[in-house]
């Protein structure tokens, strides 16, 4: 079996440099981990978000249109749930979590 180790000379230079990266790379690893921490502490449930609620309401009608005719135009739906949408996310500073829902 022939031999796949590698003998890789790495100079203390570079052993300095390598481990000065890794801790100037510390502080933004910890500022992600307590923005992550922070945005966690303060969103709400998947259930109470308008938005959610909203889509999964003009999946209903738009359902029901299909099965016993449209009232209004699939076009025009569209463009009233982006135009819904957009208002909604304006005015939305909150992120929803879905812990339990989907497996991590």
């Amino acid at each position: 079996m022939a031999d796949t180790t590698a003998n890789v000379a790495v100079s203390a230079d570079q052993v300095t440099t390598i481990v000065q990266d890794i801790a100037n790379a510390i502080p933004v690893v910890q500022t992600i981990e307590a923005d992550v921490a922070a945005s966690t502490a303060s969103s709400m449930p998947w259930y109470q978000s308008k938005t959610i609620w909203t889509n999964i309401g003009s999946l209903v009608v738009i359902l029901a249109q299909m099965k016993f005719g449209f009232l209004v135009s699939p076009e025009y739906q569209v463009i009233g749930l982006a135009l819904i949408n957009a208002a909604l996310r304006s005015v939305t500073s909150t992120p929803i979590t879905t812990t339990g829902v989907i497996a991590k």
